[in-house]
């Protein structure tokens, strides 16, 4: 019988996360963070790249800039250009 290894299983190649971040914060901002991370039900680390995302979203497209993490062009909550 073979024996299962233990731990979380790999991810498929595209959903690994393949570069870091290094953000400095104050103990005080990172402790404010962990707790609003666990109210989400979420690590740490999603809960920032979520937060950092929706961020990402909202300044580009306020420039009418690329979003280069989203595959398709979104488009202002559907309103047309006339």
């Amino acid at each position: 019988m073979k024996r299962r290894k233990r731990g979380r299983p790999f991810k498929p190649e595209g959903e690994k996360q393949s570069q870091s971040l290094l953000v400095m914060v104050q103990a005080p901002e990172k402790t404010a963070f962990k707790d609003a991370a666990v109210l989400a039900g979420a690590s740490l680390s999603t809960w920032v790249r979520q937060r950092l995302r929706t961020a990402a979203i909202s300044e580009l497209e306020g420039a009418g800039k690329p979003i280069a993490f989203q595959a398709e062009p979104r488009h202002g909550g559907g309103k047309s250009k006339d």
